[in-house]
């Protein structure tokens, strides 16, 4: 059985930004190497059709990645930063800050990916849309009406913008399931 500090500091003295900015920074590494890793095997998974079990099991790599990095930074927290207690409320913010900082790596990571080391990113995935949509019988004039309104969802500070929502969203639900597993009342003190 773990020890329960008796003597656990007030957690509205401890702030959750230093356990959440640090293994938020390692997810984004994390995923940052895993698409990098990707370009450079020539496996882009954001193409509309890529590998799909390089696909799968990049998304998977992320997935645990960002798993990982929540339940350490919640646990650290719990055991060693406010004395094994731990409110849903407190894994919620700690898993939405990291988050938060890993989606902010991983937008300025995006922006730089599709500006300056794959400057044809965009153009790559519209005319894999398009060659996707004339293999559905689709007309000229639909394929050019269909990918002139995706065109807004390549740009890559929307994809950015993407990055970091996901990645906080992520967070925040990730926080909330592994908070609720981890949640420790400290009501016998």
């Amino acid at each position: 059985m773990e020890f329960l500090d008796q003597n656990a500091p007030d957690p509205a003295e401890v702030s959750a930004w230093p356990v959440s900015l640090r293994h938020g920074l390692i997810w984004g590494a994390v995923s940052i190497a895993v698409g990098l890793i990707g370009y450079l095997a020539g496996i882009d998974p954001a193409m509309p059709e890529p590998n799909i079990l390089a696909q799968i099991s990049m998304g998977l790599v992320g997935l645990l990645v960002s798993i990982w990095a929540v339940r350490a930074a919640i646990k650290h927290h719990r055991d060693q930063e406010l004395g094994g207690y731990l409110s849903l409320g407190r894994g919620v913010k700690i898993g939405a800050l990291s988050g938060l900082v890993a989606g902010t790596l991983g937008a300025v990571w995006m922006i730089l990916y599709a500006t300056v080391i794959n400057p044809g990113f965009s153009e790559s995935i519209r005319e894999a849309q398009m060659a996707q949509y004339e293999s559905q019988g689709m007309s000229e004039d639909q394929i050019e009406m269909a990918v002139n309104m995706a065109g807004w969802f390549t740009n890559p500070v929307f994809l950015g913008f993407s990055q970091l929502f996901g990645s906080l969203m992520t967070g925040l639900v990730l926080g909330l399931i592994i908070g609720a597993v981890f949640k420790r009342d400290d009501t016998g003190r």
